[in-house]
């Protein structure tokens, strides 16, 4: 309730639409291979409204840019963060990093 309730104050009769970039392709998943999924063409408005509230997932998102990830946000109202690496490796490495820092991680690829 508390992040619908902040976009409420950020968007006054907000509908769920917010205009931003799309993905320049008609194949999400070519997209995300070729890596073009960044953070200039991807949007989460709950960033915006939740970020400034919530400092571990700030630093999170932050550590995900710093071990490599292209693009990074959170998933939905704020549950999650995620990133998206060119490599498995980087992205083992990240997760790595990040359980050792505190977090917890995980590491999946595409198919």
């Amino acid at each position: 309730p508390e992040a619908y309730g902040e976009l409420d104050k950020m968007y006054p009769n907000f509908d769920g639409s917010v205009e931003k970039n799309t993905v320049p392709y008609a194949d999400f998943e070519i997209a995300l291979k070729q890596g073009a999924i960044t953070s200039s063409v991807i949007y989460n408005v709950f960033d915006e409204a939740i970020l400034p509230k919530c400092p571990i997932a700030t630093e999170a998102k932050t550590k995900l840019y710093a071990l490599g990830s292209y693009a990074a946000m959170m998933s939905g109202s704020g549950s999650s963060v995620f990133g998206l690496f060119k490599t498995e490796d980087t992205a083992k490495s990240a997760a790595d990093s990040l359980i050792a820092s505190g977090f917890k991680a995980f590491y999946a690829k595409s198919v």
